[in-house]
C-alpha cells in the first residue's frame, strides 16, 4: 500500500530521470506529443524506470502520458 501522493511524487521523479530539461510544472501535463524528446526510445527507459521504481511490470502500449501512467499506478499500488 502506497499513499496517492508518493505514488506522484515517484513518478514525477522517474520523468526528471529521463526528460531532465523537463520543467517541474510541465511534468503534470507530459505526454508524447508535447514532451519534443518524447520518442520510443524514451518510451523505453521510462518504463524501465518505473519498473524499477515502483516494481510492477509497465506495459506502455500506444502513448501514455504523465496522468494516465499515474492513474494506473494508483490503482496497482494505493489501496484506499
Amino acid at each position: 500500500m502506497m499513499p496517492p501522493d508518493i505514488i506522484e511524487q515517484r513518478l514525477t521523479s522517474c520523468f526528471q530521470a529521463v526528460f531532465p530539461l523537463l520543467d517541474q510544472s510541465e511534468i503534470g501535463s507530459a505526454a508524447p506529443e508535447t514532451v519534443e524528446p518524447w520518442d520510443s526510445i524514451a518510451t523505453v527507459r521510462l518504463a524501465a524506470v518505473i519498473e524499477e521504481e515502483f516494481g510492477v511490470a509497465l506495459e506502455m502500449d500506444g502513448n501514455l502520458s504523465f496522468r494516465e501512467i499515474l492513474y494506473y499506478l494508483r490503482q496497482r499500488l494505493a489501496v484506499a
